[in-house]
């Protein structure tokens, strides 16, 4: 049976369905869990849109986000997107599990796992998969499908965006997809408390091997300072990548409850390799992982800096 069949087969014998964004959603996991929320609703199922973390404003493009609940109920299914792993949920589900993603580090928890690690974005997989259920894609769909398609391709910057992308991009238009409204909001959304945290960050920028490495180690005062969020830290990453010298941007991070949120960027460097090895995951272009409370930001960043020495002193 192939796993579309037996996706709609398990949809079918469902009483109660929850689709699932991970914890600190992007707009790839909200954006996939969305579509597959509009199509549970086509098919008249009992069905709730569910993440654990509060939903950050610029993601308020993406429909249904305002139906979100932040915890599971009686769902005997329960579908989730973009996750590489059950821990990056953040929920304890006790019901049968669709694993919808596109990370090489996949760990393959699902009941059903449908894992296409050569897709840009998990919202490319599930709309592969809706066209091979033949499922009419309404604009609320595309819209959702878009969003994800642009935040994970890097606004069509990453090295990984190819023909197949842009004719993806074009497909969902042509179908509804709010383009201009999705580009506005999660492309050009900021705020006052964002600004000025990007700007300090920038002012603390470490370049380190011979400025092929951009090191960023934020406190968890400066957010307090700022009234910024976790999120609001990642743009710095991206914006070093812009320095003709920087191949590789790290961020370590102190969270408020004293663990360390470490963020990685690269166009060169395997960025997911790296993660894997602090118990953390994503892509080669993308990861992250969080280190243990016991360790300075020092230290941790130290330690990091180290396997990436490891790693590129093997690749020599």
């Amino acid at each position: 049976m192939s796993y579309a069949k037996r996706f709609l087969e398990l949809v079918n014998a469902a009483s109660h369905i929850a689709v699932v964004a991970h914890e600190r959603p992007d707009a790839d996991s909200l954006g996939s869990a969305s579509a597959l929320y509009s199509f549970m609703l086509q098919l008249h199922k009992k069905v709730s849109f569910v993440c654990k973390s509060d939903i950050e404003r610029r993601f308020f493009v993406i429909p249904w986000t305002d139906r979100i609940k932040h915890r599971l109920g009686t769902e005997d299914l329960v579908v989730v997107s973009d996750s590489a792993s059950l821990e990056r949920v953040g929920l304890y589900i006790n019901a049968k599990i669709v694993n919808i993603d596109h990370h090489v580090t996949n760990t393959m928890y699902g009941d059903l796992n449908i894992v296409q690690s050569e897709a840009i974005a998990t919202t490319e997989v599930v709309y592969s998969l809706f066209k091979k259920l033949e499922i009419k894609v309404n604009a609320k769909m595309a819209t959702a499908l878009y969003a994800g398609i642009l935040e994970d391709s890097d606004g069509f910057g990453s090295p990984r965006t190819d023909g197949t992308t842009f004719a993806l991009a074009k497909e969902l238009i042509e179908l509804g997809a709010k383009h201009y409204d999705v580009v506005k909001y999660l492309q050009k959304y900021s705020t006052l408390s964002h600004l000025r945290l990007l700007g300090a960050m920038l002012l603390d920028m470490r370049l380190l091997h011979e400025a092929t490495t951009a090191l960023f180690v934020v406190e968890y005062t400066m957010l307090e300072r700022y009234g910024a969020r976790y999120e609001d830290a990642e743009e710095a990453l991206e914006r070093a990548l812009e320095m003709p010298t920087v191949e590789l941007s790290l961020l370590v991070l102190q969270k408020k409850e004293g663990s360390i949120k470490v963020s990685l960027r690269s166009e060169k460097f395997d960025c997911g390799a790296l993660a894997v090895k602090f118990g953390g995951g994503g892509h080669k272009e993308r990861a992250g992982c969080e280190l243990e409370s016991v360790l300075s930001l020092q230290e941790a960043a130290e330690r990091i800096l180290q396997e990436v020495e490891r790693i590129e002193k093997k690749e020599k």
